[in-house]
């Protein structure tokens, strides 16, 4: 590669990763609610003038949605979501005047890395609370189709584009420099790789708008969708790989020029493009330090593709005179420990511990694609032998067996993109109940929902004089000694006779230790402890 072509891949890449990467939060890859105004479970005396939700990190200024209902289960209009011009992890929306009752706010935004993340709380206007808010956010929920179904679809089109990817830079890494380069076979494989390139994108861009905004098939050529989805991240990473995928296509038609350094070269930055729109749209690219970790994830999927690319060239071009058995034997020894190390170092990333593995969906996922990764290691140790022994029938199987595991290793990593990390199949639906006696007060303690993000804590007292007997005061206060976090105050408010309330924020999962002091009578301090399994 000449100077001057390496300052321009330098340059290309460097701004692609300026402009994918700006202004990302320092924190997890999934948007949490940190805060909402009116708050959670809150009981204010006069209407609010908007609906204010701050979140973890910044969200996309687009597909966004807040919703209000009134205590019929009617909803109310209000203003159109809008996300802050000054801090992008602020969502709000103008709301009219407001009688006394109780209200619910349900709201949906996407998440830097394109997964949508939704949620729902009451709050009342007035100066007793009904007590009616939680009940009155299920039967609104249970009433909406917050679901999408095109999940699967998407999932489906992130496969193809992979796989077509994967297939595309591992052949022409194959057969780079070598006699291979004009077998009519390899021309055939690159044609099909690109053409599943292009279908693959275009389905992620047709589909990522009406599965983020919770709407089914009959939006997909939504045009005013498709203009928001093209403002988000994984918009502009799809703009970007169209043009590259255009690229391929010219380097395809001058295929017979694969030997000259303005082809070569070319092919180098294109690869590198087309690796990196994956990345800076993806997990790494909405966690902490954004340009280290997309970079480690274009090195891994690089890797993959020299291997797992290889590998399914290798199948399809067996046959072949021209094919080099011991020259792919080589470049899979190499891609491997990258593979592994790069692959390690983002999952300690993306992951809170080594918990997460079996009680959360990506971890469970990632056991899983490292089981089945594992399986090709050992089956490719038993090709090199076959190699060494000269034995090229069995090799000839054993490709076939190892191309079929490459396709479930890939079909994994589609799944786990479309994937939170932390996520649990039912997250809403943890919740957290102790029921404690001191001192002959009866406490009946509750945290709903269990995991990471806001969560309402309920602390319902029985002194011995009964529930008419109010109790001086409660304080509520959570810690995280695996990770040195020291007491975190919860705010409480009294809903009711000896009925306090208030909201947590959880910024990581583990077993945080609560606390709840009350002074049932002045001077009479009584506590109560307990350890609260939060997931992620």
């Amino acid at each position: 590669m000449t100077k001057r072509m390496r300052h321009t891949a330098v340059a290309l890449i460097v701004m692609l990763l300026a402009v994918m990467t700006a202004s990302t939060s320092t924190v997890s890859a999934h948007a949490v609610l940190d805060s909402s105004s009116p708050a959670a479970s809150t009981v204010i005396e006069e209407s609010p003038s908007e609906i204010r939700l701050t979140f973890n990190e910044p969200v996309e200024s687009s597909l966004l949605e807040i919703r209000l209902f009134g205590a019929d289960q009617n909803e109310i209009k209000i203003s159109d979501a809008q996300r802050g011009a000054q801090d992008s992890a602020i969502v709000t929306a103008d709301v009219p005047t407001l009688n006394d009752g109780v209200y619910v706010v349900v709201w949906r935004v996407m998440s830097t890395d394109g997964h949508p993340a939704t949620g729902a709380f009451p709050f009342e206007i007035g100066r007793t609370t009904s007590g009616t808010g939680t009940d009155l956010v299920a039967q609104i929920l249970s009433g909406l189709d917050t679901a999408s179904p095109l999940e699967t679809p998407l999932t489906i089109a992130r496969f193809v584009t992979f796989f077509a990817l994967v297939a595309l830079v591992g052949a022409l890494v194959l057969a780079w420099g070598t006699p291979m380069m004009s077998s009519a076979r390899l021309r055939q494989i690159f044609s099909v790789s690109i053409i599943g390139l292009a279908i693959g994108s275009v389905g992620i861009l047709l589909l990522q708008g009406a599965y983020a905004t919770g709407r089914s098939w009959g939006a997909v050529f939504d045009a005013d969708l498709l203009a928001d989805v093209l403002s988000t991240r994984i918009g502009l990473a799809s703009l970007v790989r169209f043009a590259a995928i255009v690229a391929w296509g010219v380097l395809f038609l001058f295929l017979h020029r694969a030997t000259t350094a303005l082809w070569q070269n070319t092919a180098v930055i294109v690869a590198a493009v087309s690796i990196l729109t994956f990345s800076v749209s993806g997990h790494p690219s909405a966690g902490s330090l954004p340009i280290v970790f997309v970079l480690v994830d274009a090195v891994h999927f690089g890797a993959i593709a020299v291997w797992v690319g290889g590998l399914v060239a290798m199948f399809f071009l067996r046959e072949e005179p021209s094919v080099d058995v011991q020259r792919f034997s080589r470049l899979a020894t190499r891609a491997l420990p990258v593979v592994v190390l790069t692959g390690v170092a983002q999952a300690m990333h993306l992951m809170d511990g080594v918990g997460d593995l079996g009680s959360t969906t990506y971890g469970q996922l990632l056991v899983a694609k490292v089981l089945v990764v594992g399986v090709v290691v050992l089956s490719g140790a038993a090709a090199r032998q076959r190699i060494a022994d000269n034995s090229v029938t069995p090799l000839q199987s054993i490709l076939k067996f190892d191309a079929l595991l490459v396709v479930i290793v890939l079909a994994l990593t589609s799944v786990l993109v479309g994937t939170p990390p932390g996520s649990t199949d039912n997250p809403a639906d943890k919740i957290f109940s102790s029921t404690q006696i001191q001192a002959d007060v009866l406490a009946d303690i509750t945290v709903v929902p269990a995991r990471v993000g806001a969560a309402e804590v309920h602390v319902i007292l029985t002194p011995p004089g009964g529930a008419l007997s109010p109790v001086e005061d409660a304080t509520v206060q959570f810690s995280l000694p695996a990770r040195n976090i020291p007491a975190i105050p919860v705010a409480m408010i009294e809903l009711g006779p000896n009925h306090w309330t208030g909201v947590v924020q959880f910024p990581f999962s583990g077993d945080w230790e609560m606390k709840v002091q009350v002074e049932a009578t002045p001077g009479a301090i009584v506590n109560y402890t307990a350890t609260v399994a939060v997931t992620g």
